[in-house]
């Protein structure tokens, strides 16, 4: 490579780097408008959860639950899995509990924790004392499948997605 050459893939390198470090970004919106049509508590102190959580459920068309959110505590493991989050319900509201997230990994896990939610509330998705029901079929707690080979933890996943992309689209705006 001559001089010259090194000089403009130099150019163009920096001024990609000042674009990535100074340019437009997106950022989480000052004030987001969405319909209240659940009962969110956030007991965290991360107010972004309570809107990602509303705008998840208006996204999902989900009216009419009550949600409690706190921050899952440090002692407490889950299955022996190191999990971001964690949905529970008692039939009648749900528990989500969260590590301190960031605001774009607090949108991709609420996500996948609504999506639970969503099966819950269905039905297609039941747990008892020692099984979890998945549309009908019975999972003995001892004996669950790998993770992300649970049947409604491959559609969490998979459904997941979508869903994250619609609540950025709303959530987050781009800043100068």
């Amino acid at each position: 490579m001559n001089k010259r050459t090194t000089i403009i893939v130099v150019a163009v390198l920096l001024a990609l780097l000042a674009l990535i470090l100074f340019g437009p970004r997106k950022v989480f919106k000052e004030n987001i408008e969405y319909d209240i049509r659940n009962i969110v508590v956030n007991q965290t102190n991360h107010d972004y959860y309570e809107d990602i959580v509303n705008v998840g459920l208006n996204e999902l068309c989900i009216e009419g639950e009550v949600v409690l959110i706190q921050f899952h505590r440090a002692d407490e493991e889950i299955e022996g899995l190191d999990l971001r989050g964690a949905i529970f319900t008692n039939g009648q509201q749900y528990l989500i509990n969260l590590y301190d997230l960031k605001q774009r990994e607090a949108i991709e896990v609420i996500a996948h924790e609504l999506i639970h939610l969503e099966q819950y509330r269905s039905k297609r998705l039941v747990g008892t004392k020692d099984t979890i029901f998945f549309e009908g079929v019975g999972y003995k707690k001892g004996q669950l499948p790998a993770y992300r080979k649970r049947p409604w933890e491959a559609e969490a996943f998979r459904r997941q997605v979508p869903l994250q992309k619609a609540i950025q689209d709303i959530v987050l705006e781009y800043k100068e």
